[in-house]
């Protein structure tokens, strides 16, 4: 989306809607609890798509994702909501604006002091952040004015008779969202069969030949940052990994193109 816009999109606002509005009812639906959907979740990008689309996006600058500490802001969050529900209408709201909690201040940049408080008291601990996301972009959320086209892939065969499709829009300058399975594509050292389905999404930007290996591969840009300690059996810059295509036909499930 971001490269569609040409403008930064907040991915922790993409993983806020994919929680808030995918994940609750994929969890109800299954009858699995939430550490067993946290372990292995299964990726929808589809479904995705069709959220954000629908309630739009909020950029990065109007919700930063670097540097975020969402352990640190649920921390005081989840303690300011337990001082509420314990001291209830004795609560003392102009107490805390005095006092504003440090991991907030650049967090939720459309939020004054008291915007903040107002929303933390109104809340529970398990939506005080979806709250706070919402409200924090409600009125600096764009729309993405665009659809989208996938394709589905039940064996590696399939994706080589796909291949020339991936190969043509990475040549007119598009770059494409790809369902995996991260534990077979980045963690393993030998083949192994596919999972019944992807866990994660991320994006295929390039591809080059490898005249050492005599293969061709697809350069891979995930969400995890700069660091290359997720992949240490591929070759890895800044967050880009070089996939061999053997592999990624084993452990790709889906591709998402947007229009």
């Amino acid at each position: 989306i971001s490269h569609k816009l040409k403008k930064k999109v907040s991915a922790a606002d993409i993983a806020n809607t994919y929680f808030e509005r995918i994940a609750g009812d994929i969890q109800h639906n299954f009858k699995i609890s939430e550490s067993e959907f946290l372990e292995d979740i299964p990726a929808y990008g589809s479904i995705l798509f069709n959220a954000v689309m629908d309630r739009g996006v909020c950029l990065e600058k109007d919700l930063p994702t670097v540097n975020m500490d969402i352990r640190s802001i649920m921390t005081e969050a989840e303690k300011l909501v337990g001082e509420v529900q314990a001291q209830g209408t004795k609560f003392d709201m102009e107490k805390y604006a005095c006092s504003p909690p440090a991991s907030w201040e650049n967090s939720f940049p459309h939020l004054s002091q008291y915007d903040y408080l107002r929303t933390v008291i109104r809340s529970r601990k398990d939506n005080v952040y979806d709250n706070l996301v919402e409200q924090n972009c409600k009125s600096v959320r764009e729309e993405v004015p665009y659809s989208f086209r996938k394709k589905i892939y039940l064996n590696n065969n399939e994706f080589f008779d796909d291949q020339k499709n991936i190969d043509k829009a990475l040549e007119s300058g598009e770059i494409i969202l790809a369902a995996v399975n991260v534990s077979r594509i980045f963690e393993d050292d030998v083949p192994r069969p596919r999972k019944l389905y992807p866990t994660h999404y991320l994006t295929i930007v390039g591809r080059q030949f490898n005249d050492t290996a005599n293969r061709c591969e697809y350069i891979l840009r995930n969400s995890w940052g700069e660091g290359c300690t997720n992949y240490p059996h591929h070759k890895c810059d800044k967050g880009h990994i070089w996939v061999p295509e053997a592999d990624l036909s084993r452990h790709l499930y889906e591709t998402i193109y947007l229009e």
